[in-house]
């Protein structure tokens, strides 16, 4: 992965060694942390929560000079690591995280307890970052080239979960065991995880579009075991065969794809999906469609795609995340009915686009603030069904999303990279449509005019000069399209105004009357 210009140091590899202490909700153990100078540098600059405890820092053994300032940690480079040098450094630390208030809209320690009893312990991080756990280069546009080891040490009466696969089971100490998970692709840090509880495991296989099979692991309370591998087994399948004929490829064979219970709705851990939706169909049971699917299977499944394997290099771009998966829900809905149902899918989610603030904020790079509001989801979403149907030629758009997956495959990016590129790969100007729909709070707005003798004239009023989106308007009871930019263009004259009406239906505007 090629690592960001201003970077000073590429991340390799990551292995966390941690001991969880469930009843006091501490953690202690070391973090090493591979990584390749790219320039030369005096300073190592990492993240940790400051109100977790450094134990020290050490390179094969020798300690290094360290000071703290919030949650960075400065480090002393030693004179004789040169760029292009390869180095491993230990970081020992200990202490008790932040517990969520309200897991996973914010972040923290998870604690909980199953049905029966058992202590359930996990975590989501996505707004607050990995640091808020343990100590890393905590940059989203530097994902670790080969992935994490994760080697988490529990009571005996638990299991421990992590990304990817299970590598090694093994005693720690008396009363504790070590489970050892690996993951080794490249993954964002906020995806990093563990789950503790009483797990029952259920195991099946998928034969995909590649030809091969992809294992699908469960681990769910255990009396949830019978419900779930029923659940699951029709549920999970039923996505796979959508989105990798939408999207290609599930993107993590090598690691696997799981679902574990957790005490919390849900959360997109890159091959260690969190899942908390009791087995309802919608959203906890809320379904606007009818049509009895999970949402979170298919939601948090969707970002294996579009977050996981296609990232943003930047927390305040996080649209390149939500707007796509949140798009995917529609396209299940397409794929198991048809367009007409996933349009009401489609309509059922705009009355939450707020356009209070742009999509994609200007913030200070490494700042998080800009992961916030419903239009990264569902404004996103319907800027991506727009664009649809400006293509419009469905079979077009859905080769448009399969070569996006394989340009961006396990790739960082940003929103102007992907604007350049969508704009790039077609026909229609796509970059002022989009730009307008990210970087303004206001949607397109439709301004119509009554002119003389009963005509009408239409133009798109838009923050972007150079703004064009194609227009569906309806007239005697047929539809007519046209291409319509920030001009005045007047509609033929046997148009008339009682019979005259829009599509809401295939572009996302709003409508204003100029007299």
């Amino acid at each position: 992965m090629q690592p960001p210009e201003d970077a000073a140091v590429n991340a390799i590899h990551y292995t966390l060694n941690l001991h969880f202490d469930l009843e006091k909700t501490e953690i202690s153990g070391s973090v090493d942390f591979t990584f390749e100078l790219l320039k030369e540098m005096d300073t190592l600059v990492l993240q940790l929560s400051g109100q977790l405890q450094l134990d020290g820092i050490d390179a094969g053994g020798d300690p290094l000079l360290y000071s703290r300032r919030g949650d960075n940690i400065y480090i002393e480079v030693p004179g004789s690591w040169k760029p292009g040098m390869r180095q491993e450094i230990r970081i020992g630390y200990h202490g008790k995280p932040v517990i969520a208030r309200r897991a996973p809209w914010d972040g923290g320690f998870v604690k909980s307890s199953d049905s029966l009893g058992n202590p359930i312990l996990a975590v989501a991080c996505e707004g607050e970052g990995a640091r808020l756990w343990w100590p890393c280069k905590d940059d989203p546009a530097d994902e670790p080239d080969s992935g994490v080891t994760m080697i988490y040490t529990v009571p005996d009466s638990l299991m421990a979960i992590g990304n990817g696969r299970l590598i090694d089971t093994g005693r720690a100490a008396p009363g504790m065991t070590r489970f050892t998970w690996r993951v080794i692709n490249p993954i964002n840090l906020y995806n990093v995880t563990f789950y503790i509880g009483n797990y029952a495991h259920i195991h099946d296989r998928y034969e995909g579009i590649r030809g091969d099979s992809l294992d699908l692991d469960y681990y769910v309370y255990s009396y949830n075991k019978a419900k779930a591998e029923k659940y699951f087994g029709r549920e999970v399948p039923l996505m796979l065969k959508a989105f990798e004929h939408y999207f290609g490829p599930y993107p993590f064979y090598e690691d696997g794809y799981k679902l574990v219970e957790t005490a919390y709705l849900g959360m997109e851990h890159q091959s260690a999906i969190a899942y908390g939706n009791h087995y309802l169909p919608g959203y906890l049971g809320y379904d606007p469609t009818g049509m009895g699917w999970d949402y979170i299977v298919v939601h948090e499944s969707g970002h294996e795609w579009f977050g996981n394997s296609i990232s943003a290099a930047d927390m305040s771009e996080t649209w390149i995340h939500e707007s796509f998966t949140t798009y995917s829900e529609a396209l299940y809905v397409e794929y198991y009915a048809n367009y007409a149902k996933a349009v009401k899918y489609l309509l059922s989610q705009r009355y939450l686009i707020e356009n209070k603030e742009p999509i994609v904020k200007k913030v200070k790079k490494g700042d998080r603030t800009g992961f916030s509001g419903n239009d990264q989801y569902y404004k996103g979403s319907w800027m991506l069904h727009s664009i649809r149907n400006t293509i419009n030629d469905s079979s077009v758009w859905f080769a448009l999303l399969r070569e996006m997956n394989r340009d961006f495959y396990h790739r960082v990016t940003s929103t102007g990279e992907l604007i350049a590129w969508m704009d790039t790969h077609t026909e229609y100007p796509l970059a002022p449509m989009m730009r307008q729909f990210l970087y303004h709070k206001d949607p397109p707005m439709l301004e119509i005019r009554r002119e003389e003798e009963g005509r009408i004239a239409l133009r798109w009023q838009a923050d972007e000069a150079d703004f064009r989106m194609p227009l569906r308007y309806r007239s005697e009871g047929e539809w007519h399209r046209m291409d319509l930019g920030g001009e005045w263009t007047s509609l033929p004259p046997e148009v008339r105004s009682e019979s005259f009406d829009v599509d809401r239906q295939s572009f996302y505007f709003l409508t204003r009357i100029v007299e």
